[in-house]
């Protein structure tokens, strides 16, 4: 009988660890800058310095909280009732958390921070449990029609509001030349990166039909408009607690984005500098031998930075640093079949087919 009991107790305990296993969470930084600001350049070089190694965080740009310009769009104007006592830039957001020493303990929004200053912030928000998964899946672009389909779909593995639990889908797009404000006068061709240009929900989120497992799938079929350039453009989408009332009930849950632009070109890094043409170019890239079974040299005219190597499905398998115009890629770990070779370099990214025997 006392091994019975022993023996229920210990699968009761495994049950209720299971069930409180957490979830990898993806930390999305939610920035506000518009043209208009003169000191939001140096806030962009503060949160480039603290996101310099840390691949768990996605960085988005909301145009708006001071004026507004030709990027901002009613889904990033909406975010601004989480501001205590008129809106600035630049601000920021983690995980729309309160931290646990804020400049505010009203709201989630602060002023841009020092790298070391902002990386605490966001060691601490990774440390909080995450219970919600989320995924981007089968994302088509056809650019006959402009026409963007695919699904976002995940759980929830606990208590929640399904009411409130909402779900954003922004169209994050990079390389938008826009003069912008500093304090020296005009910049006349500064490139604004991480910029959301639209969504595909509403404005403050799109409400989801849950299972009673705590399963949704969100189906959408959108046209682009013409303002978006699919080459530079790519989803990032958060589930998200919503409240007016109360700016502690904002919560993002979690947060994913594609790997990918619309069109199969890899996102640029936060280290990354655009120069010239920042997405793509007309630069020569040379591989060989091409079919190959075991490497591939590669030679661009422009010094390279960073390689990357994708499969047809837009996963990335390769992403590695590089230096100079020639390069040996290893390939025979990979399976026989097609993928998309994707080199940085000074004068942008230049993209090639290469086929693995």
């Amino acid at each position: 009988m006392k091994r019975l009991t022993l023996i229920l107790a210990t699968v009761a305990l495994s049950l209720a660890t299971a069930a409180q296993t957490t979830i990898q969470r993806r930390t999305i930084l939610e920035e506000f800058s518009t043209a208009q600001c003169q000191y939001c350049p140096l806030g962009v070089e503060y949160i480039k310095a603290g996101l310099s190694d840390r691949p768990d965080v996605i960085w988005i740009v909301h145009h708006a909280g001071f004026l507004t310009d030709n990027i901002t769009v009613p889904a990033s104007s909406a975010l601004t009732y989480l501001y205590v006592g008129g809106s600035y830039a630049p601000a920021f957001m983690l995980d729309r958390t309160i931290p646990s020493n804020p400049e505010d303990p009203a709201s989630p929004v602060m002023g841009v921070v020092d790298s070391a200053d902002l990386v605490a912030y966001i060691d601490e928000i990774n440390a909080l449990p995450c219970y919600t998964t989320i995924q981007l899946r089968d994302v088509i672009y056809d650019p006959t029609e402009r026409r963007l389909t695919g699904r976002a779909e995940g759980c929830i593995n606990g208590q929640f509001d399904p009411e409130w639990t909402l779900l954003s889908i922004y169209i994050v797009e990079d390389s938008i030349r826009l003069p912008q404000a500093s304090p020296n006068g005009m910049i006349n061709n500064y490139i604004h990166m991480h910029a959301v240009h639209g969504a595909l929900t509403e404005k403050n989120g799109s409400t989801l039909d849950f299972a009673d497992d705590g399963s949704f799938s969100f189906v959408f079929d959108n046209i682009l408009p013409s303002s978006i350039v699919p080459e530079h453009s790519h989803l990032v989408a958060l589930v998200h607690e919503y409240s007016r009332g109360n700016r502690a009930a904002n919560r993002v849950l979690n947060a994913t984005t594609m790997e990918t632009t619309f069109t199969g070109s890899p996102l640029l890094g936060i280290g990354d500098t655009p120069v010239h043409n920042p997405r793509t170019s007309s630069l020569a890239l040379h591989t060989y031998p091409n079919p190959a079974d075991e490497q591939v040299d590669i030679v661009s005219d422009s010094p390279m930075h960073r390689i990357i190597l994708s499969d047809m499905a837009g996963r990335r398998l390769i992403d590695m640093k590089a230096e100079g115009n020639t390069w040996r890629l290893a390939i025979r770990q990979l399976a026989s079949g097609v993928y998309t070779l994707a080199v940085v370099t000074d004068q942008g990214i230049a993209t090639q087919k290469i086929i693995k025997k």
